[in-house]
């Protein structure tokens, strides 16, 4: 009888685990990130063609588009968005201003996944390695929650189109 009553009472206490575990949702943003990455390559490669994954970062959303006229130049008005936009979780936005990633001074921010799954950053803009101290200007994105809490999430994009890590840091 015990037993059975403890099982109700656990899934109670992990329903708003926001409040225990406070960076949870940065984190869950990072995955949201690593699938959207995920899908946008599975897209580029299973139809073979150029596709882009542009980047709203004071929204926390991105969205994928397909290169509808074959020019391999993003372009938002031209190109068909496929699907709706991802959200990444309530608070959580990708940094930029002046201290930020390279790809998120442009003014539209977005990496293009070539027919063959692989990443190609925008002119100008280069794949930074991950450094073992990754800071907001030396790593690829970087995730923050948007009413400036502590807590960082950094991500690496490998050439491939693949997110290879992905860091929390509490700050």
């Amino acid at each position: 009888m015990i037993r059975l009553f403890a099982i109700p009472v656990l899934v109670v206490l992990f329903v708003g685990c926001e409040h225990v575990y406070p960076s949870s949702s940065l984190k869950r943003s990072g995955y949201v990130d690593k699938n959207a990455f995920s899908q946008a390559r599975h897209l580029a490669a299973s139809e073979r063609l150029v596709h882009f994954i542009a980047f709203a970062p004071d929204d926390g959303e991105m969205a994928i588009y397909k290169d509808s006229n074959n020019n391999n130049t993003f372009e938002p008005a031209e190109d068909k968005m496929v699907g709706p936009a991802i959200k990444l979780e309530k608070g959580v936005v990708f940094v930029s201003g002046d201290n930020c990633p390279p790809l998120f001074k442009l003014k539209t921010p977005y990496i293009k996944f070539k027919d063959d799954g692989s990443v190609i950053f925008p002119d100008n803009v280069t794949d930074l390695p991950l450094s073992p101290q990754p800071t907001d200007s030396n790593t690829d994105i970087v995730l923050a929650y948007k009413d400036k809490r502590p807590g960082r999430v950094f991500l690496d994009i490998e050439s491939s189109g693949i997110i290879r890590k992905i860091i929390y840091k509490p700050e």
